[in-house]
């Protein structure tokens, strides 16, 4: 009986019963056999006739008789079927005849929203839940079945919780505690990659059975937004793959999420404040009052404190306030909100480095003029008053310089540089360091015009040599002055210049342009007139900050590598112009600083991206530390940047790249959680150097928490028959033999037809009296 149990258990939800209606098919040969032997052969004349008469129909009543046996065994079958609630799947019948096993794959969302919260704990445990059930389930089947447990993380990288292997109670065991330790990343994955690496697991097999299933949270982005997702969830079932969709989640809760922390971060300096910027955005479906932002660092709450008075489903929040920070040196400061249902996005990370004051570089070009005193009395007027701290060298001792001590670099009216030290500006600023140009008497035209934005590398000439390019200057000069008819600097008539609402500069177009309705320019470097003034139409790297009255460019900006360049064709000092003497000079030369002295990639690192840096082995050693949030460390190792990766660096100490310099490339992809990681380099002769701070926060796409709907996703999918949505919390495809479906209503039809065409059989061969007597 336990054998028959164990061979129905994959197509009856009640195989006991099942089992027991297969046995009970002998009742019906049983009941025939006995009415066929109860009767003993008595031969009497009478009976001679009736036998001959029966020998002529004896082939047709057996027939008849056999028809009635079969009717009243299908009879006991169909109800043994029944009540056993029979299961019907096609690919199971296909396997029945082909005696292939089932591969079931599983795919388990573990994306940074899988850590959403409810009542009964994160989306990622109700995920790991169903898994146990649909194993427990399986492995009770009793037929060959296989089973491949995959993170959608990881799947891409061909790596598996388990593999391939037959599902059994052992393997059950020990998935359970597997499963037990998988936890959600804090990082967005990608849906059709992990769909088109599960759907390779299956490639090669003949089995007729394939099952991929799919644990979500079904968030909309990812499910109904996703054309890539799309693509390949059809690929898998045009491949003839059964894929399952099950939702985890059945109903989205409130969130809210830090999506932007911004400041004056790298000019912060000991004891004075900065202005923080932070934005806080509602993505759930309901009004959020009272929402408090607290900073945080080293465990102890700093006396900051912005509060949001109400944020409307879908607005983002912004205001502003001062920090003071805590002190000197590298600091890791973390705002947080009060925690909810998707905790990731409650906390922004960011690091920062505090200094004693912030060294400026005044190169002053012209000793006749007063520029160089003057932005140092802006930038300073009293010491330690804004922490910043100008110090002061000429033009030929740029090369000489480490620029990268300084937050930026002020070039006043220079000569023309020696070449030396233009790649030394290229290299800072490409390197993430920023430069502010103001012309003057000493400017030369054509110097700047060797070196701007737009020019091809120069041609290497007969000798081999190859003069350097740089985009140091952002347009090309005339190469004369021009001079306004500008007799007094009087005030009243209508403003020579006019802020555009660039970047930082926006506050000098809004609220501020007022203050430069007294602002007079008598001289300026005119542009060449063929260059086209309207940045849209000429859609380069270069953006105007101001125009004077003429529709000429006064100020302008542009990028180069990770740095910046800021243009000014005035005089820093009141020569050519009356600006250096107004008050609105001075926010001007500190928002430049500010300006130069940001950089792209502050809070921007996102958990799950590698971090990819190509430096020199003469500077550095191969071997880098990192330190995780949680204290914990580990060493990378830096490869040769340029031919065989797999070659070690350290087999290959005379590898020349370069031109005789060996280039290594050092790969950080393990920031798997959010915080402040230490990167440590260390000399080529291996003492270790100061760590360089880095923040990773998730990826705020993770925190849109709309779901897509199960209906929906039907009608996506509509005529893909392959493709089956499920509805959140209904578990009834586990019970039933792996989205095999119950035919009730089938079986009842074909029982009521068996029985009425047995009771139509048995009574043609039964005897029934005449209705009428002797008379």
């Amino acid at each position: 009986m336990a054998w028959l149990t164990t061979f129905f258990a994959p197509f009856f939800l009640n195989p006991a019963i099942a089992a027991t209606g297969a046995l009970l098919i002998a009742s019906p040969i049983i009941i025939h056999l006995i009415n066929r032997l109860r009767f003993r052969r008595v031969r009497f004349a009478a009976m001679e006739f009736l036998l001959q008469s029966q020998q002529r129909n004896r082939r047709r009543l057996l027939i008849e008789q056999l028809l009635l046996l079969l009717l009243r065994i299908l009879i006991v079958l169909l109800f043994a079927a029944l009540i056993g609630r029979l299961i019907v799947d096609p690919q199971t019948l296909t396997a029945l005849r082909q005696g292939v096993v089932t591969h079931h794959v599983v795919l388990l969302d573990d994306s940074a929203s899988m850590r959403t919260r409810s009542v009964d704990g994160t989306a990622f445990e109700a995920a790991k839940e169903v898994l146990r059930k649909f194993l427990s389930e399986t492995s009770s089947l009793g037929r060959s079945h296989k089973v491949t447990v995959l993170q959608m993380s990881r799947a891409a990288d061909g790596v598996a919780v388990v593999a391939e292997r037959s599902l059994d109670e052992a393997l059950r065991n020990e998935l359970d505690t597997k499963i037990e330790n998988l936890e959600a990343t804090y990082s967005a994955v990608r849906f059709d990659e992990a769909i088109a690496a599960a759907t390779q697991r299956f490639a090669g097999e003949k089995t007729a059975i394939r099952r991929l299933y799919l644990l979500t949270d079904l968030r909309n982005q990812d499910w109904v937004e996703n054309e890539a997702m799309s693509s390949a969830l059809r690929q898998s079932a045009e491949e003839g793959i059964q894929v399952n969709v099950v939702p985890v989640v059945q109903e989205a809760g409130p969130n809210l999420g830090i999506v932007e922390i911004d400041g004056d971060l790298h000019t912060a300096a000991e004891g004075i404040p900065l202005r923080i910027r932070v934005g806080v955005k509602n993505f759930g479906q309901t009004i959020a009052e009272n929402v408090e932002v607290a900073a945080i660092s080293d465990g102890r709450r700093l006396p900051f404190t912005i509060r949001f008075t109400k944020i409307e489903p879908g607005e983002t929040a912004i205001q502003e306030t001062d920090l003071t920070p805590p002190a000197v040196g590298n600091q890791s400061l973390r705002f947080e909100l009060e925690s909810d249902d998707y905790p990731p996005d409650d906390a922004r990370h960011i690091a920062m480095n505090v200094a004693s004051d912030r060294p400026i570089l005044l190169v002053d070009g012209n000793p006749r003029s007063d520029a160089a005193g003057l932005i140092g009395d802006v930038l300073a007027p009293i010491e330690g008053l804004s922490g910043l701290k100008p110090q002061v060298i000429g033009p030929n001792s740029i090369a000489e310089t480490a620029l990268s001590d300084y937050a930026c670099v002020f070039l006043l009216d220079v000569p023309p540089l020696r070449d030396d030290a233009v790649r030394v500006l290229d290299n800072y600023v490409r390197g993430g360091g920023g430069i502010c140009w103001f012309v003057g008497p000493s400017f030369n035209s054509d110097f700047a015009n060797r070196y701007r934005v737009g020019l091809e590398p120069p041609e290497t000439d007969d000798d081999g040599f190859q003069e350097f390019a740089s985009p140091l200057f952002p347009v090309p000069l005339t190469g004369s002055r021009r001079d306004r008819k500008v007799e007094t600097f009087d005030t009243g008539t209508a403003p020579d210049v006019t802020i555009l609402p660039v970047s930082r500069f926006r506050l000098f177009a809004d609220e501020l342009a007022k203050f430069f309705g007294d602002v007079r320019i008598a001289s300026y470097l005119a542009v060449d007139p063929d260059w086209v003034r309207d940045d849209e139409q000429r859609n380069d790297a270069v953006a105007t900050v101001a125009r004077l009255d003429t529709g000429d460019p006064l100020v302008l900006s542009h990028q180069i590598g990770k740095g910046r360049v800021l243009t000014v064709l005035t005089t820093a000092d009141p020569t050519w112009n009356n600006w250096a003497k107004n008050f609105i000079y001075v926010p001007f030369i500190h928002e430049t600083v500010k300006y130069l002295a940001e950089r792209d990639e502050v809070d921007s690192a996102l958990v799950g991206e590698p971090r990819v840096e190509e430096f020199s082995a003469s500077d550095f050693g191969p071997e880098l530390v990192v330190e995780r949030p949680d204290g914990t460390a580990f060493t990378i190792r830096a490869i040769p940047a340029e031919g065989d990766l797999d070659e070690d660096v350290e087999n290959s100490p005379d590898r020349e790249i370069d031109g005789g310099e060996l280039k290594l490339l050092s790969v950080f992809n393990a920031a798997d959680e959010p915080g402040v990681y230490k990167i440590r380099k260390q000399t080529p002769d291996g003492a270790p150097l100061d760590a360089e701070w880095v923040a990773y926060n998730v990826a705020l796409g993770e925190s849109e928490v709309e779901l897509a709907q199960p209906d929906t996703l039907r009608t996506m999918y509509e005529g893909v028959d392959e493709i089956v949505i499920h509805s959140p919390g209904d578990l009834r495809w586990l019970e039933a033999g792996q989205t095999g479906r119950e035919i009730g209503a089938i079986l009842i039809a074909l029982l009521i037809a068996f029985l009425i065409a047995e009771q139509l059989l048995a009574y043609r061969l039964s005897f029934h009296p005449s209705k009428g007597g002797r008379s």
